[in-house]
């Protein structure tokens, strides 16, 4: 099983990164898609999938980290500090009432170990998520 992570980004990707990501990965004969359901991930994998012929399929594993009803401009900061002590090791952090890090790694975890027993060893598998999520983990 090979499996290729791919950060839907911050803006919706145009026709033409969808056709050049495409493009790169024609070569991996990818045979399944999975995308996180936000809206920029699912308009994403739209694209791609249309591209390389797969469908895309929601899987909710690959949404970006949940960082609580504080994740707006009030809580900037907070939630500034709380990804980069992620990304320093402590994944023990976060902020009351969301996920932390542990968490995050435990959800994308349960989501590899899932696909192992339903991708082939030969098949390929885009997962289509979130970079705070994906780096993470």
């Amino acid at each position: 099983m090979r499996l290729v992570f791919v950060d839907a980004g911050d803006g919706a990707p145009g026709l033409a990164e969808m056709a050049t990501l495409a493009g790169a990965l024609r070569g991996m004969s990818p045979g399944r898609l999975f995308a996180s359901p936000a809206t920029i991930a699912s308009g994403a994998a739209a694209g791609l999938g249309r591209e390389l012929g797969i469908e895309a399929v929601a899987e909710t594993a690959l949404a970006e980290a949940d960082f609580g009803p504080i994740a707006d401009k009030a809580g900037e900061k907070a939630v500034a500090k709380v990804k980069a002590e992620w990304l320093d090791g402590d994944l023990s952090s976060g902020i009351d009432g969301a996920e932390t890090g542990l968490d995050v790694v435990d959800r994308l975890n349960r989501l590899l170990k899932r696909l192992r027993g339903e991708i082939g060893e030969s098949e390929t598998a885009i997962l289509l998520g979130h970079g705070v999520a994906l780096r993470t983990a």
